[in-house]
């Protein structure tokens, strides 16, 4: 979802503690069939980005599965193919990995109306050089070590820059069990060549941050500045991440915007986020913008 110089140390965190610690070079089985894609009906409220997550792919495998339907103007009632990739899969079958030296923190889960539960983790690019396609895998079992649960964790946008970090999430559906114990392991990031063009400059400016009485919301007003150079900008997407007291992540939501017209490189934005968990205490704008 880049190919670096030097040897590449993933890492990952076995138990529930704050501290990420280090993993051998991983080494993965030869990939299984997969299974048959399936047929997803949206609801009311649903979005593209949602149901993504919901099956646990990335928003662009599910775009290029469903080139016809417009994600702007998609109906209740509209059929989404879900890719095989967001099905059950046997265990070890993951995305090749390319491992970077970055720090995973600790992995949470919160439950959720259905039986299910949503589960992040945050990853930090200690690099002076940006990522792309930032990929984990969470673990989950229960108190009694029986059947060790496995979903792929995606970020909300392709682009991580340097220094800064990206929540990732993933849904488990029904049952989950009570008193799970939860790891995360990094899968695949790839360095974005200083000379690459498929993403163009774009910064951030919130002014508002507005965070509702009982922490379970946040509102956040700004602008996203362009140059010169982003006059071509067709994709802006935002990662709006929010983190609880401790500074675990307990929500995020991808925004998209619209395309601004040529010449304007101040682009408004007001948008909510989530938490699934504990109440907000700060939140966090990351900005991808392509042409």
């Amino acid at each position: 979802m880049f190919t670096p110089a030097g040897t590449l140390v993933p890492y990952r965190t076995r138990t529930l503690s704050p501290t990420p610690q280090a993993s051998p070079t991983l080494t993965l089985p030869l990939p299984s069939p997969t299974p048959t894609p399936i047929r997803h009906v949206v609801k009311k409220g649903e979005d593209m980005f949602g149901i993504a997550l919901r099956y646990g792919i990335a928003p662009q495998a599910l775009l290029e599965a469903n080139p016809t339907v417009n994600p702007r103007v998609m109906s209740v009632g509209t059929v989404l193919i879900i890719p095989a990739a967001g099905l059950p899969t046997p265990t070890g079958q993951v995305p090749s990995p390319t491992p970077q030296p970055l720090v995973l923190g600790e992995p949470v889960c919160y439950p959720v109306l259905d039986g299910g539960a949503w589960c992040f983790v945050a990853v930090q690019n200690p690099l002076e050089q940006a990522l792309e396609d930032v990929v984990a895998v969470i673990r989950v079992s229960g108190s009694d070590q029986g059947e060790l649960l496995e979903r792929t964790a995606y970020a909300p946008l392709n682009l991580l820059p340097a220094g800064k970090r990206l929540v990732l999430s993933a849904y488990f559906p029904a049952p989950f069990p009570e008193s799970p114990q939860v790891a995360a392991e990094l899968r695949m990031a790839h360095p974005v060549p200083a000379e690459d063009t498929r993403y163009l400059p774009a910064v951030v400016e919130v002014e508002q941050v507005q965070i509702a009485s009982d922490g379970k919301s946040a509102l956040i007003g700004g602008n996203v500045i362009l140059n010169e150079s982003s006059a071509t900008t067709q994709v802006l997407w935002l990662a709006l991440q929010a983190f609880d007291g401790a500074g675990k992540p307990v929500g995020v939501r991808r925004v998209d915007l619209p395309a601004p017209p040529q010449g304007v490189q101040s682009v408004p934005f007001k948008a909510t986020v989530y938490s699934a968990g504990a109440p907000i205490s700060s939140v966090e704008v990351l900005v991808e913008a392509r042409p």
